[in-house]
């Protein structure tokens, strides 16, 4: 073992200092505060990407490459921990975490995750994969979890852990306990995936689709990117979705043209499990973050593509655009040219600066995300820094 990294998450624990843990061999790293630590693994109290509390991590101290102390993403995302709790927004994650002794971690998370009856997500030696469910039973040595597929309900399984096996575990976080509450709905009959790919048949379903059902869009072009939401609007050419995010919270919206759309699913064991989230976020009152709009409206008649880019230059809101070639971008229009043309300024990859405006055609852009959280941070930081 490696005592330099010992030594840091020494420090960062008696300092209290966010840091960045970065695995050996794996592009994943984890922000956060060192809860608790020993000469075996660390147990980190982390933040998502928003700077919201998102529950608990444990590593083995031998998979770990690095503790990073200071760099330009610990600025941003202490200062998104920082505007996260000044806005008050909303998360389900479990943030108190009482471990008494400092020794034994992994056997004192498992026992409070399985009094709690939580979910958990376990990383195991010589395994890609990861395992995620329900701890049936515990000892000294190690565990018996019931796996569980958001997927598909059907494929559940039940596995012997060593506690000498495991590389990771994430615990408590806010998919992890919205998963939790849902347990009934992930225990129950597997439903049969109702799913649309051709253009006619997505126009005809979707024209007489409810807006309070939830549906769910694979784009053509983004990778596995997917989005969920309530259909806002739909004409000949696009639609609007009002999008919800892996943990049922409202994610802003997506503008889309039919032509870009892979195929939609009407029905499907995950966007069961979606809906579950989003009504039970409905009532704890934290289906809508209090910065954001979810009740935009938007005229049936208008070109919203056109719309969408007049109110963003206006207003000088950054979106992201995906184009017909597959690319996507981030930043602000500042004019439209004759409603064919946009100068779009995009950001860095650091989204600390725009560059130079580029022309691009209106009809080229398949595709509009905005309004989402995202993107309110970024403005905020760029109006901090005078560069919107």
């Amino acid at each position: 073992m490696d005592n330099s990294i010992l030594n840091d998450l020494t420090l960062a624990e008696n300092s209290h200092k966010l840091v960045n843990v970065y695995q050996i061999d794996s592009g994943i790293f984890y922000t956060g505060y060192v809860y608790k630590h020993n000469y075996e693994g660390v147990v980190l109290k982390v933040y998502d990407t928003y700077g919201m509390p998102n529950g608990f991590v444990y590593l083995r101290l031998v998979i770990i490459d690095q503790v990073d102390f200071v760099s330009n993403d610990l600025l941003h995302m202490q200062t998104k921990i920082t505007l996260a709790d000044r806005m008050g927004l909303k998360d389900s994650a479990i943030n108190q975490l009482k471990l008494p002794k400092d020794d034994h971690l992994i056997y004192q998370l498992v026992g409070r995750t399985y009094v709690e009856d939580q979910m958990l997500v376990i990383s195991l030696n010589n395994q890609s994969d990861y395992v995620e469910g329900f701890i049936e039973s515990f000892d000294q040595k190690g565990l018996v979890l019931t796996t569980i597929d958001e997927f598909n309900f059907s494929h559940r399984n039940q596995i012997k852990i060593d506690y000498n096996n495991i590389r990771l575990i994430e615990l408590f976080g806010k998919q992890l306990v919205m998963l939790r509450k849902s347990k009934s709905i992930l225990f129950s009959r597997h439903l049969k995936t109702i799913r649309y790919k051709r253009i006619d048949a997505i126009k005809r379903h979707l024209s007489r689709f409810s807006d309070q059902k939830y549906i769910l869009i694979m784009p053509k072009s983004d990778d596995g990117l997917f989005f969920i939401g309530r259909l806002k609007v739909i004409n000949d050419y696009s639609l609007i979705l009002s999008v919800i995010d892996m943990s049922g919270q409202f994610g802003g919206y997506v503008l889309m043209r039919f032509t870009n759309i892979g195929f939609i699913e009407i029905q499907s064991d995950y966007l069961r499990l979606m809906t579950e989230f989003a009504k039970l976020n409905l009532k704890s009152g934290k289906l809508i973050q209090p910065v954001l709009n979810a009740d935009r409206a938007f005229d049936h008649e208008n070109n919203w593509f056109i719309d969408i880019l007049n109110q963003a230059s206006m207003l000088h809101r950054i979106i992201r655009i995906q184009l017909h070639n597959g690319s996507s971008q981030l930043g602000y229009p500042i004019r439209i040219h004759q409603n064919q043309f946009v100068d779009f300024k995009k950001l860095d990859h650091h989204h600390e600066r725009l560059f130079t405006p580029e022309m691009l055609p209106i009809d080229q852009i398949e595709q509009i995300s905005f309004d989402y959280l995202g993107t309110l941070y970024i403005q905020k930081r760029l109006k901090q820094n005078h560069k919107l």
